[in-house]
């Protein structure tokens, strides 16, 4: 472990900076993010690089979709919810995203 701590640790930071090349740095370092980093790494992008984030958005409801089986219901909100964050009130469409992925 390096004086700047653990990649997690240098992810979480830079993700609470708005720092976007600080973020996916670390996430190099991490490998496989988790489902609920995934979804802050791609809330980053909508804020500092938004043609990079539709397709963040497609891998993360795909891995939704696949590792929590939601119902139908749920993945056509988190669809929506991306929209609001891309095209409408970002921080209302984050935080549907962010219940939606603490459901289990």
């Amino acid at each position: 472990m390096t004086s700047q701590g653990t990649p997690h640790g240098r992810f979480t930071r830079a993700v609470a900076n708005g720092n976007l090349r600080g973020a996916e740095m670390a996430a190099r370092e991490l490998g496989r993010l988790s489902l609920d980093d995934a979804l802050r790494l791609c809330l980053l992008l909508a804020e500092h690089d938004p043609a990079r984030f539709d397709r963040a958005a497609l891998r993360w409801l795909e891995r939704y979709i696949a590792e929590r089986l939601p119902p139908l219901a749920e993945i056509a909100l988190a669809a929506m919810a991306f929209a609001e964050v891309r095209y409408g009130d970002r921080q209302t469409g984050a935080a549907s995203l962010e219940r939606l992925a603490r459901r289990l």
